[in-house]
């Protein structure tokens, strides 16, 4: 009969005990801080991970683990140099090290991991040994990432409040000063005969001043503080009744496509703001085609929820109807568009423009409580999506409130392809609210790379449709040999109809507009897997 063995007087059987809970513990500790643990012989080459490690890399415990070499299979190539450099200085030197790489899980999933690495030597003071850990900081990344939008989307917001009050106050003053000079002006003018030598010259001044009062104007409508007479419009009888206008600002060389949807809510806006508006974003398209192309207005209705509002700096929850201006032009970058509403910031050249029709556009929007969103990327043209509250006269009837998402769950595998980091993940979470099991790829090679190596079926792929490299209609006539029944849905903040290649969204493939909500996001699925 085997008796324990008590070291300074607690027995081997309670050590074991202890140490087995210590392990238990650690264990669990990993899972919860997606924290794992390697240990490399240098020697016999061999390698051990802590199922947390496999935890992260998504793959199942095994007793051997892959060795650094290995590695290089489940690690991006420019990751894995690096990876293998700081690992040889390691065995070199004997210092610790620390880096940021990122792990491809079998799905094609990525995830950002700090990798750490301690060397021990032997007493000779050789290095036999590596051993550290493994903590995966996507979620920290993506957070961050997302909360540095929000700062600068917040920053952005306050910087234009600021410019506009100030804009405001010189538009006021400056105006009092050109009150005076037009007085003066023309009372001149009353008292010298048209032949005298001074009345073109006072007519000169007088028209410089009428001009000035106009860029007043805008000002004051970029700090949105012009006088104003809101009332109800019906916005598709209304921007119908500006086509001719319209017509004739952008010329006989650019189409103009007018799409109104049926049943579009009222809004309550001033008419002559609303016409400054579109003339403005008209003016603005053409001046981006510079030749032949295609301007589109459309209308849509569209509500927000908290959820969706609480990740998008700008927006409030609510009914809402969509006024969306778009064109085929030359596009805007980044730099670009992070500057086009603030006054004065033009690309034209020296006297081509003043700078201030888009500014003068925002201040409308917002001292209508709207908002604007722009989509545009070089030579991809752009798309101004204009969003005016929903207009609820007192006789009417309270809005009936939004159901919740269907009581229905999704069923189905979904493929979710987008480069911008934000909306990916977004979406993502929308889908897998709906039930439906959701694979992601952040650009096309990712997924075309993911939809080779599952081994299940993909019913739905829906994809960005602007994107480097390969765009999004590109991808889904590269994935259909791959799932010849998977149905497509394409989504941008572009309009349907401006999209480069249309005829693919006609040939059994949709199309939902950015920016949407989940129930959208769901009613358009369910008709797209129901046809």
């Amino acid at each position: 009969m085997k008796s324990d063995v008590y070291v300074g007087g607690i027995s081997n059987t309670l050590v074991e005990k202890n140490l087995k809970r210590i392990q238990e513990l650690l264990q669990k500790t990993e899972f919860v801080t997606h924290i794992g643990s390697w240990e490399w012989d240098i020697a016999s080459d061999a390698m051990l991970w802590t199922d947390g490690l496999f935890q992260i890399v998504n793959r199942p415990p095994t007793l051997v683990a892959p060795s650094f070499a290995e590695q290089s299979g489940i690690l991006s190539p420019e990751d894995f140099s690096a990876l293998k450099l700081r690992v040889s200085r390691a065995v070199k030197d004997g210092l610790p090290f620390d880096i940021e790489v990122c792990f491809i899980r079998p799905d094609g999933a990525i995830r950002n991991c700090l990798y750490c690495g301690l060397a021990e030597k032997n007493e000779q003071g050789v290095v036999i040994r590596l051993f550290g850990s493994v903590r995966d900081i996507t979620e920290q990344k993506r957070s961050e990432a997302q909360r540095i939008k929000l700062e600068n989307q917040l920053q952005q917001t306050q910087k234009m409040d600021s410019v506009g009050r100030l804009a405001g106050g010189v538009a006021h003053d400056f105006n009092n000063m050109l009150t005076v000079i037009l007085g003066c002006t023309n009372q001149l003018l009353e008292q010298v005969d048209a032949s005298h030598t001074f009345y073109e010259d006072l007519n000169e001044i007088r028209q410089a001043a009428n001009r000035s009062s106009e860029l007043a104007r805008r000002l004051l409508a970029f700090a949105r503080k012009q006088a104003i007479d809101p009332r109800e419009l019906a916005l598709n009888e209304t921007v119908a009744g500006m086509q001719q206008m319209i017509r004739q600002m952008i010329g006989e060389n650019i189409k103009l496509n007018w799409q109104p949807s049926p049943g579009v809510w009222p809004v309550k806006m001033d008419a002559s703001q609303l016409d400054q508006v579109v003339a403005n974003l008209c003016i603005n398209a053409h001046d981006a085609i510079n030749g032949m192309g295609n301007i589109s207005i459309e209308t849509r209705n569209v509500s927000f929820d908290e959820d969706f509002c609480s990740q998008n700096v700008g927006f409030s929850p609510g009914d809402y109807v969509c006024l969306s201006l778009s064109d085929d032009g030359c596009g805007m970058n980044k730099e670009t568009l992070a500057h086009i509403f603030e006054p004065f910031f033009t690309t034209k050249r020296l006297g081509e423009g003043t700078g201030l029709g888009l500014s003068m556009v925002y201040g409308i929007i917002s001292q209508n409580k709207g908002f604007i969103k722009v989509y545009s990327e070089p030579g991809q043209g752009s798309t101004f999506s204009l969003y005016l509250p929903r207009f609820a006269p007192i006789k009417e009837a309270a809005p009936v409130p939004v159901i919740p998402v269907a009581s229905v769950a999704g069923h189905g595998t979904v493929l979710l392809v987008e480069d911008e980091a934000s909306v990916l993940k977004m979406t993502a979470r929308m889908l897998e609210k709906l039930g439906y099991t959701v694979l992601i790829a952040n650009n096309p090679e990712n997924a075309l790379a993911l939809a080779r190596q599952y081994s299940g079926n993909i019913d739905l792929l829906m994809t960005d449709v602007i994107m480097p490299g390969m765009n999004g209609l590109e991808l889904s006539k590269a994935i259909l040999p791959l799932f010849p029944r998977i149905k497509r849905l394409f989504m941008s903040g572009y309009t349907a109809n401006i999209l480069p290649d249309q005829g693919a969204l006609n040939e059994g493939a949709y199309f939902i507009q950015k920016p949407f909500i989940r129930q959208d996001l769901s009613s358009r699925i369910i008709d797209i897997m129901d046809s």
